[in-house]
């Protein structure tokens, strides 16, 4: 809950810095474009005006979702010790399900240029699964707990009627422990971060508070790191790496169904993601015997939920 809470204030902090401590506020319904001399379409929301820019700048209503998380195969961590026993690779895959949670604000310029600000987490999420070597030997594990969040910025640029093209920024967060249950028991602890620049399209049929929006997101190499700690709590064996994504994607398609209903925006969504990264083989397995290690990191979801944005300023 306290890293939720840093998130939440993360963001607000980031939106108010866009307007210096002079700007004057005002609530309107209406067209931000009428404002600025430009042709517009109708919102609603608060617009604050910068006198020595005259420019205005119109904030949204916060958008609240909230969905169910499912895959099969949501979590994979795969290592290769190409130098042990002339190779061997091991396979750890769990599902991933729980509730997720997403909030967004956004703050339009100049009628063509919008600014979201966004942060989604899933809850409680702990799962059982096994791990499956390449040389016939497979072990069980429980899912202590995966914790899943990320925090992004992205700018919308209104390029052509429905057609909006989409560049930002995204801190992608993941950390699990598997409690191996089949002896010899033990922990793998796993800490992956994914530093991503996301490009994409958004394309909005109807209105934006009544129609359907199609948004497409994604790059084709995936910076980051994973930490990876093995220990057992009755010996005193440890071993830990750390090593740095060379290669990877992120695909991530959502669909949402809005409809006004007196001062409520109310949305059906649906969503897909997938994130595929993997590293060098590195000396990075410490300590020894065993040095070389590469990993692989597969995160698949399915989400569909509901979500609302409330416009407080029609009270």
């Amino acid at each position: 809950m306290k890293l939720t809470r840093m998130i939440r204030a993360l963001c607000w902090i980031c939106l108010l810095t866009l307007v210096p401590a002079f700007v004057e506020s005002a609530h309107t319904q209406g067209s931000i474009g009428e404002l600025a001399g430009l042709p517009s379409t109708p919102v609603t929301g608060t617009v604050f005006s910068i006198p020595n820019l005259g420019v205005s700048v119109s904030v949204d209503p916060v958008i609240y979702r909230v969905g169910w998380m499912e895959h099969p195969r949501g979590l994979t961590f795969s290592n290769e010790l190409p130098t042990l026993l002339g190779g061997i690779t091991n396979v750890r895959q769990m599902p991933l399900r729980g509730r997720w949670y997403d909030r967004s604000i956004s703050a339009v310029f100049a009628d063509r240029l919008r600014l979201t600000l966004s942060c989604a987490w899933l809850g409680s999420c702990k799962a059982d699964g096994s791990i499956v070597s390449s040389i016939g030997r497979t072990a069980d594990f429980e899912g202590d707990g995966t914790e899943s969040w990320y925090g992004q910025g992205m700018v919308e640029w209104n390029c052509y009627g429905p057609l909006k093209l989409l560049t930002g920024f995204r801190w992608d967060h993941i950390s699990s422990r598997l409690h191996v249950t089949r002896a010899p028991t033990g922990y793998d602890d796993f800490i992956v971060n994914g530093y991503m620049p996301l490009i994409g399209l958004r394309v909005i049929e109807g209105s934006p508070s009544d129609g359907i929006e199609l948004k497409v997101l994604g790059f084709p190499f995936v910076p980051g790191d994973i930490r990876f700690h093995t220990w057992a709590e009755a010996s005193q064996y440890s071993q830990e790496s750390f090593q740095k994504f060379t290669q990877g994607h992120y695909v991530e398609i959502l669909a949402e169904y809005r409809k006004r209903i007196f001062n409520t925006d109310l949305r059906i969504f649906g969503r897909w993601d997938l994130l595929h990264a993997s590293t060098n083989v590195e000396r990075a397995l410490v300590p020894a015997p065993v040095l070389d290690i590469k990993w692989t990191f597969d995160r698949r979801s399915w989400t569909i939920g509901l979500g609302m944005a409330y416009d407080f300023n029609l009270l």
